[in-house]
C-alpha cells in the first residue's frame, strides 16, 4: 500500500509540473467584429481596429455564411496581447447594436 501511495503522489507531482506552464501562461486574445454585407464596410472597419491598435498582419476579413442571412464579411484580429487592447478594439468593432 505504501509503495501505490507514493507512486500516485508521484504521478500526481509530475502531472502538476507538465500543466503548470501552460496554466501560467495565458493565450492571447481574439476579436470579431459584427459582420456586414459588403467586403467595403468590413474593409473600413479594419482600417478602424489598425488605428484602434490591431497589428496589420493580425487583422484580416473573414467571409462566413450566416443562415437567413447568407455570406458575410467581418473583421477578425489574432494575437491581442492585453485587455486593454481588447477593450479598445471593442469599441472600434461595433455597430451601435451589437459588440
Amino acid at each position: 500500500m505504501g509503495i501505490v501511495r507514493s507512486w500516485s503522489q508521484l504521478v500526481g507531482g509530475l502531472a502538476l509540473l507538465l500543466c503548470t506552464p501552460l496554466a501560467s501562461s495565458a493565450a492571447p486574445f481574439s476579436v470579431e467584429s459584427p459582420s456586414h454585407e459588403s467586403r467595403e464596410a468590413a474593409d473600413s472597419e479594419r482600417k478602424e481596429a489598425i488605428s484602434a491598435g490591431a497589428e496589420a498582419g493580425q487583422a484580416r476579413i473573414v467571409r462566413r455564411y450566416e443562415r437567413g442571412a447568407g455570406w458575410r464579411y467581418l473583421v477578425h484580429v489574432d494575437g491581442v496581447e492585453s485587455q486593454a487592447t481588447v477593450n479598445k478594439l471593442v469599441s472600434v468593432l461595433t455597430d451601435g447594436e451589437r459588440t
